[in-house]
């Protein structure tokens, strides 16, 4: 019956799972403590978005998808630039911030589309949690610009 839903939860929750990953291989590389810790905090909240995915998939009668090693949508940003281990902190805050857009225009994309109020409800809170990922990275990226 819920099928459907399913399969579009466990898309989202691979989704996550990816940047997750990406912001995960990009850590290392950044020197900036402000930017390490927002990026941390990026990542946390992913990670939040998609165990409260995970559940709901259980609720619905699914079994949640994981992957470990799927590429990051990040990772693969800096590699097609092909600086992947010469990007500055500045570069890699921009990166983060056009993923987590991306991961917004996708979470919206769910809005239109028929799943059911619970599960959309959730979709609408990993919206809001990215919302402020963008609002944090584009305030740093600001101050970094003003020096």
């Amino acid at each position: 019956m819920y099928e459907k839903e399913i399969y579009d939860l466990n898309r989202l929750i691979l989704h996550h799972e990816s940047i997750i990953e990406a912001y995960s291989r990009m850590l290392p590389d950044v020197e900036d403590e402000d930017l390490k810790s927002r990026l941390r905090s990026n990542q946390e909240n992913h990670f939040r978005q998609m165990m409260v995915l995970s559940d709901r998939v259980y609720e619905l009668g699914g079994i949640p998808k994981f992957e470990t090693g799927v590429p990051g949508v990040m990772d693969d940003i800096r590699h097609h630039r092909g600086k992947k281990a010469e990007m500055t902190d500045l570069e890699n805050a921009r990166a983060a911030l056009d993923t987590e857009k991306v991961n917004i225009d996708r979470l919206s994309a769910f809005g239109s589309g028929d799943i059911d109020n619970t599960s959309l409800e959730l979709i609408q809170m990993g919206i809001n949690s990215n919302s402020d990922n963008v609002h944090s990275l584009e305030e740093y990226i600001s101050h970094k610009e003003l020096q």
